[in-house]
């Protein structure tokens, strides 16, 4: 490497709470100084992606409509909503059972709608009784 060239790193991290806090703290003294490998002038900067980094890329939910108290057809009907909502994909296991697949976030938006589908399905129930 020649001398006098600039090298620039780029260091991972964000202010965290609890006892990540420590590791921000050295990440900031390490940028604040002055380093050199080989001669040469390094540039350490923050790195900070585009997007939040994902800790789950694919995760599984089971759903058991039994405990919905939907009929098989309702099942069928929340499963049709859910895919064409949320994009998971789902397998079903038995006509009371499937599972999700999808992101972590889908699997959450899966939970929020299945909660609302399940809450209406009881009120029109009720309403017919």
């Amino acid at each position: 490497m020649a001398e006098g060239k600039s090298i620039t790193f780029h260091i991972s991290g964000k202010e965290q709470p609890s006892s990540l806090s420590r590791v921000s703290k050295v990440v900031e003294t390490v940028i604040k100084r002055p380093h050199s490998f080989e001669g040469s002038q390094l540039q350490l900067r923050r790195f900070i992606p585009d997007d939040p980094p994902s800790v789950f890329q694919r995760v599984t939910a089971r759903v058991n409509f039994g405990r919905f108290q939907l009929s098989p057809q309702e099942s069928r009907n929340a499963l049709k909503v859910l895919k064409d909502k949320t994009t998971v994909e789902y397998r079903e296991v038995s006509c009371k059972e499937c599972v999700l697949s999808g992101t972590f976030n889908q699997i959450e938006a899966a939970h929020k709608l299945l909660q609302n589908l399940s809450s209406d399905a009881r009120q029109s129930r009720n309403q017919k009784e």
